[in-house]
């Protein structure tokens, strides 16, 4: 009789020890799966025990602006900046990210002046070239939307935003025969490029008999 009591009590300390396991196991993937749950939070439990630095904060950044934090977006990229060495490879793209977020805060003058920052670190960071050119554009100031969208199209012939950008600087002057000529040459790299397609049908689309359809094509 002692020894099946002395099992019992075995068997339910066992139980009891495995309750407490897993109610510790439990709570931990709780705990994990809260930190885990989004970029912001990972990133953000990430700084409580590692160095600061300009990648950290890049990405913290990056996980403020999904979730629409935008102001603190630019904070950390700010941090991200004040941590990152002049010539540093991620110099370029923390401005981009970051006159991104003034963009999208409607803040534009510093928008443009960060990704003014990041061209002038590297001057084929095509996408920044893309978004400034696009700003030049929606501004009707063709000649300096224009040089972005060519120079982007010359450092990354893949930028189908560059060539159709391009042409959109063309038709805004009503020279149709260029703007042809561009879309054309970028099917010539993208020749399954649907958005290429699309504009190059919708040029063709415009009145042949435009003055500006018997233009020559010019160097592009």
């Amino acid at each position: 009789t002692e020894a099946l009591q002395q099992e019992g009590w075995l068997r339910r300390t066992v139980l009891a020890g495995s309750a407490i396991v897993i109610l510790v196991c439990a709570a931990a993937t709780i705990h994990d799966n809260r930190i885990w749950r989004t970029p912001l939070t990972l990133f953000t439990h990430i700084l409580t025990f590692e160095a600061p630095s300009a990648a950290l904060y890049n990405n913290l950044g990056n996980a403020y602006a999904v979730e629409g934090q935008l102001w603190e977006a630019v904070r950390s990229y700010h941090k991200a900046l004040a941590l990152s060495e002049e010539g540093a490879d991620l110099r370029p793209s923390l401005h981009h990210n970051l006159g991104r977020a003034y963009l999208a805060l409607d803040q534009e003058p510093q928008a443009m002046e960060e990704l003014r920052q990041a061209i002038r670190h590297n001057p084929g960071f095509h996408p920044s070239l893309l978004l400034l050119g696009s700003i030049y554009l929606r501004h009707n100031n063709l000649q300096d939307a224009a040089a972005l969208f060519q120079q982007a199209r010359q450092r990354y012939p893949y930028a189908i935003e560059a060539y159709v950008g391009l042409a959109q600087t063309h038709l805004a002057r009503g020279e149709l025969a260029e703007a042809r000529a561009v879309l054309e040459s970028g099917l010539r790299v993208q020749p399954d490029d649907p958005t290429l397609q699309q504009s190059l049908a919708h040029v063709n689309g415009l009145s042949v008999g435009s003055p500006a359809s018997s233009r020559s094509s010019g160097s592009d």
